[in-house]
């Protein structure tokens, strides 16, 4: 049986303030020399999502990608400049030859979204990643009849640098990376009612239980890869 190991919140310090400030801060509280001649509060922190050293600054300017350090998808003046995106990733790259499945979760979109987000193409593991993305998105649907897109980062939303799946996936090394996108479709985007929080932390437990059993399988069995499930 596959053991899971879980991080329920990577940026403590931004969760914090999001509960006691700003309800739609996604930032770390970082103070750096970019930020602490500024005095606008949104100048603060990283976007975690776009700090890992893969595609990082790579991106052309948008709201989903910035190098302006007001801007709420700020990736930092460089690659792993935030305690919280190192610590993540040398946990990752430390237990490489143990972790088969990494998956990082956001709202909203009801999505299952593989590499990459750095550019617009398709990664070697791509048919991999369709199979064992479909059997999530298959067991999340079956839980209360929502559907859940499946496709790259880059297709399904947008270009990005600097994202987790893409280092996990590249630089460490896990086959199996994945962003999952929860609840809802942005009838309430990021204030998902209270009442719709626990199933949809159902509909992902049956996604992702489904695919790890599936990875088990498919990593003793790659060549019938098709045939396990």
């Amino acid at each position: 049986m596959p053991l899971f190991s879980k991080i329920p919140v990577a940026n403590p310090d931004g969760y914090l303030f999001s509960w006691q400030t700003d309800r739609f801060w996604k930032k770390t509280r970082s103070i750096s020399a970019l930020n602490t001649t500024l005095g606008n509060p949104q100048c603060r922190g990283v976007d975690l999502n776009r700090n890992f050293a893969f595609g990082w600054g790579k991106s052309e300017e948008s709201d989903y990608e910035s190098s302006d350090v007001c801007h709420r998808s700020f990736g930092g003046g460089k690659p792993f400049s935030e305690r919280e995106s190192t610590a993540l990733a040398k946990f990752m790259f430390n237990n490489r030859k143990q972790i088969k499945i990494y998956i990082t979760l956001q709202n909203y979109g009801q999505a299952v979204l593989t590499p990459y987000a750095a550019k617009p193409v398709l990664s070697k593991d791509h048919r991999s990643h369709v199979l064992a993305g479909s059997i999530a998105a298959r067991a999340m649907h079956k839980v209360h009849g929502e559907g859940y897109e499946l496709g790259t980062f880059a297709e399904a939303l947008y270009l990005a640098g600097g994202t987790s799946i893409d280092w996990a996936y590249e630089v460490a090394k896990i086959k199996y990376s994945f962003q999952f996108q929860l609840r809802d479709r942005g009838s309430w985007g990021f204030l998902l009612p209270r009442s719709r929080i626990i199933p949809a932390a159902a509909e992902f437990y049956a996604g992702v239980t489904e695919m790890a059993h599936f990875v088990h399988l498919s990593e003793m069995d790659y060549e019938n890869i098709d045939k396990v499930w």
